[in-house]
């Protein structure tokens, strides 16, 4: 993947202190775009460390399997 103008570790160094405001809570950042913003940084984190399978079976799981 090809970055523009920022080296990986530069990218993960800038979302970890985007990622520490936002926790932190006295910054600014209202508290319903802190949270969404925190669900779609879990999710790009899941569907990148997790392999297709494993987000496959999640899937069925929460979509087919009845909750107790």
């Amino acid at each position: 993947m090809e970055t523009v103008g920022h080296s990986d570790s530069q990218v993960d160094r800038d979302m970890q202190e985007l990622t520490r405001l936002v926790l932190e809570g006295d910054n600014g950042i209202n508290r319903v775009t802190g949270q969404a913003y925190l669900n779609v940084v879990k999710s790009a984190f899941y569907m990148t460390y997790s392999s297709p399978a494993t987000v496959e079976e999640h899937i069925s799981k929460v979509l087919f399997e009845d909750v107790l």
